[in-house]
């Protein structure tokens, strides 16, 4: 993670699902064999890897997709939002065969559940990923999620570090067994971005440590990780680091939905090293992207911009090492 870090400049490439997300939101969510009345409905571009991307270029980087749409109206749509966002989109597969994938989301009091149909995004293949990788200039890190099937994940994955890049892994979904996670993907792994519920998943908990430093320190031991950052929500976000603990108190925020928000989290975070930003400055953009994030309704649309992000921090930089006694974002040695 160094050359990230220190800043090397270059392309940030992220493979992985580009969906339309269809969003049913309600005054709670409904249980099993249950029904709710709505209270609206929406239509929106989403996909993690499309809002990573979407967040890296809106923050200022060089950003370059690897993914797959149908030849359908929804496919088309999503290239064109995320050409507008500034998403190099000439690795975007389309698929003759298979729809647009789609996510099915329900959201209320600002949490969520979903179902993927993973569509056409399922159907990358390796040598799409091949040319893409021949073309793409100055690659300085790949962004990866778990919404691909693992066997492409963890193929784009050692590719990557194979050519020296910064390998980033948002572990979402975490699956059923998370043993089946290749040791191959961690080993080409060296940053781990993940929420409280997923930490403690991967490290097959029966019960969720309250301290984030424990969960973090775990997480890169088990997994032989450098670097791993964990979303809290409302308690903002912890990172560990080469024997370092960082934690970042969260902004103040209306909370609309929560979709979306760890992606923002996580394209400003990866956004802020590739451009030389402290690491600790870093961290605290990431949070403030958070916060604007669940402000609004849905995933893409709601990302902000990194004029959006810069205002927030600046605006609330004094509050909060008033609030925070360890500092806004305080370094813990453990």
């Amino acid at each position: 993670m160094a050359d990230l870090i220190a800043g090397k400049l270059g392309t940030v490439v992220v493979l992985g699902s580009v969906h339309t997300d269809l969003i049913a939101a309600a005054d709670k969510l409904p249980g099993p064999g249950q029904s709710v009345t709505g209270t609206s409905f929406a239509t929106a571009p989403g996909g993690k890897a499309a809002n990573q991307a979407c967040q890296l270029a809106r923050c200022g980087a060089d950003v370059a997709l690897i993914g797959k749409v149908g030849t359908d109206q929804p496919g088309v749509e999503l290239r064109a939002k995320l050409e507008a966002a500034g998403v190099c989109t000439r690795f975007l597969a389309v698929d003759a065969e298979a729809p647009t994938g789609t996510s099915t989301v329900l959201t209320a009091a600002g949490e969520y559940t979903s179902i993927i149909v993973p569509g056409a995004s399922a159907r990358l293949t390796t040598s799409e990923v091949d040319a893409a990788f021949a073309s793409i200039a100055d690659p300085v890190a790949l962004v990866l999620q778990l919404e691909l099937p693992l066997d492409i994940v963890t193929y784009t994955a050692e590719r990557a570090a194979g050519r020296g890049m910064t390998v980033v892994l948002n572990a979402s979904p975490v699956p059923d067994d998370p043993a089946s996670i290749p040791s191959e993907l961690w080993e080409a792994t060296e940053i781990l971005v993940a929420n409280r519920a997923e930490a403690n998943e991967l490290l097959m908990s029966a019960m969720e440590s309250p301290d984030a430093a424990v969960m973090a320190q775990s997480l890169a031991g088990a997994y032989g990780v450098e670097t791993v950052a964990i979303t809290l929500g409302s308690g903002g976000a912890a990172m560990y680091s080469a024997e370092r603990f960082l934690e970042q108190l969260a902004y103040p925020a209306q909370v609309i939905d929560t979709i979306g928000a760890g992606d923002a989290f996580l394209g400003t975070l990866v956004a802020g090293m590739v451009v030389r930003l402290p690491i600790e400055l870093a961290l605290r953009r990431a949070v403030a992207a958070g916060a604007l994030a669940v402000g609004g309704r849905g995933a893409l649309e709601s990302i902000p911009n990194a004029a959006q992000i810069e205002e927030l921090v600046q605006r609330h930089s004094e509050s909060q090492e008033h609030n925070n006694s360890l500092g806004s974002s305080q370094e813990r040695h453990r």
